[in-house]
């Protein structure tokens, strides 16, 4: 019995000692008095029941393999040919409990969910590691069972292990990888050339890894070895939206669910978020209004004319389990704290216009209407600031903004700097569009001025302007995520300055 019995005995974990398993009296039995064909002494390690039989199988079972031994070789080395499921006979819905200690479900029921229902574990696309034997889909295309213990940790423990495959190239796996922008597979702009994950997170401004990984280091089960990736998505039941479909974007009858909610890691680890009831846009609020996708009256984030948000993910609750009013988050990048979010109150959020609105469509005049987190911003990286998207609302930005200088807010130092405005004019309307014959394209003098609920008289002029006619404040310095008017105070004590009070601005 030299592959197992070494295994249990001389191996740490878990080490065990001659009366874990025997009857010391009574050698070669089992501790139930038993011999090996009828001995229930391997259950509680190895996991009879749930989806995959880890004692009685004939392939992964821990009896039919006693006698040879799982693996090829001394033990830790390569698990023999046929054998690569053996690490769900313990990570299945009923897991094993080694010495206390119970084994991650990670396979699941493999019936409604479970690693090999993911799109890591599929046995047609799933992870195929180059100069790895293993079928398509198997663990030990990112775990590595020659490690100490039992074959858990990765073949590479960095940041950035995910980007060893998700880089679309053939270096580690044998056939590259193609992940696509946001906007690609909602907005369907599918004219976007970026195509992998690792290039998004060089993009001017990306979900930075290091301070993720910072951030969720104590919270929710996560510790200062855990992938910054896992903090949104669940590697082991994440799904492709679309799945296969590197170059197609999201349609009705080809969708997947590919994050999982932070705050549940510990406690609801299988859950992917978005695929159920409650879950959904539709459920976080009644007034969600999806933006077109492309130019015509098909919407987001599928296509469809659906616009009521009972097929999008509810991102506003997924994303402000990390970016709402209580945490504090540091970006290494902007070298300051992010600005914390109230979306119950902002205005693109549930808070309402105060008096009127002036918006392309789908929007019109209606107030109340809330958006999505990914309505505006990429999810991984983007070529704009702020993860702003680059196709919005049915179109692509008219320019790029690529870079942008928040502090130029006191007055003599303004320079007029309304980059923003275009991705803002994607959804709300500038001048141009309301006067076609004088109106200037990324130009607000109206919505500020002349709209039907302006929030500045036409004799307010120094609160934004250092003379009558100088350019405009920058349009950040009174609009970002939970700003106020109150908020703005660089004018000092001129009079004018003062009002109006306490206005949400963004």
């Amino acid at each position: 019995h030299s592959g197992s019995h070494y295994r249990h005995t001389d191996v740490n974990p878990p080490s065990t000692v001659c009366n874990d398993c025997h009857n010391t009296s009574s050698y070669p039995k089992f501790s139930d008095n038993q011999d090996l064909s009828n001995t229930t002494v391997c259950n509680t390690c190895h996991s009879p029941n749930g989806s995959f039989d880890g004692v009685n199988n004939s392939v992964i079972g821990a009896k039919n393999n006693w006698e040879q031994g799982a693996y090829q070789g001394t033990y830790p080395g390569t698990l023999s040919s046929g054998k690569e499921k053996w690490c769900a006979g313990c990570h299945d819905n009923v897991p094993s409990i080694v010495k206390g200690a119970t084994a991650p479900d990670i396979a699941g029921d493999n019936s409604t969910y479970g690693y090999y229902l993911d799109a890591h574990g599929n046995g047609t696309y799933g992870v195929s590691r180059k100069n790895v034997s293993y079928s398509k889909g198997e663990c030990l295309h990112c775990h590595d069972v020659s490690q100490s213990g039992h074959g858990g940790k990765l073949f590479d423990i960095s940041d950035n292990f995910c980007f060893k495959c998700h880089d679309n190239t053939t270096t580690y796996t044998t056939t590259a990888i193609k992940n696509r922008s946001y906007s690609y597979r909602a907005g369907g702009y599918t004219t976007d050339t970026l195509n992998n994950i690792l290039s998004a997170f060089s993009l001017t401004s990306s979900h930075k890894l290091s301070d993720i990984k910072t951030f969720i280091n104590g919270k929710w089960g996560y510790n200062a070895n855990s992938n910054p990736c896992a903090s949104c998505h669940n590697p082991h039941s994440a799904q492709g939206d679309p799945a296969n479909s590197p170059n197609a974007a999201k349609s009705s009858t080809t969708r997947g669910w590919p994050v999982a909610r932070p705050s549940q890691h510990a406690t609801n680890y299988n859950n992917l978020w978005g695929d159920a009831a409650g879950e959904k846009m539709s459920d976080y609020t009644t007034k969600y209004q999806a933006p077109y996708r492309t130019a015509g009256s098909n919407y987001e984030p599928d296509g469809s004319s659906t616009t009521d948000g009972s097929n999008l993910t509810d991102y506003n609750t997924f994303c402000t389990d990390c970016h709402n009013t209580t945490y504090t988050i540091s970006s290494s990048t902007l070298g300051r704290n992010l600005k914390k979010i109230d979306w119950n109150t902002e205005k693109h959020g549930k808070g309402d216009a105060d008096g009127a609105i002036t918006m392309n469509n789908p929007y019109g005049t209606v107030m109340g209407k809330v958006l999505s987190c990914t309505d505006c911003h990429e999810p991984h990286g983007s070529p704009n600031v702020f993860l702003l998207r680059n196709e919005v609302n049915g179109d692509v930005l008219t320019n790029s903004i690529t870079s942008f200088n928040p502090d130029i807010c006191t007055m003599g130092s303004t320079d007029g700097n309304n980059v923003l405005g275009w991705f803002c004019m994607r959804c709300h309307k500038d001048d141009l569009d309301l006067d076609k014959t004088f109106g200037v394209r990324n130009q607000w003098k109206y919505i500020h001025h002349l709209t039907g609920d302006p929030p500045f008289k036409r004799t307010q002029c120094y609160r934004c302007h250092w003379t009558a006619s100088a350019e405009p404040i920058t349009c950040n310095c009174c609009h970002y995520h939970g700003s106020t008017m109150s908020n703005y105070t660089f004018c000092g004590s001129y009079p004018v300055c003062n009002t109006p009070y306490d206005r949400q601005t963004f």
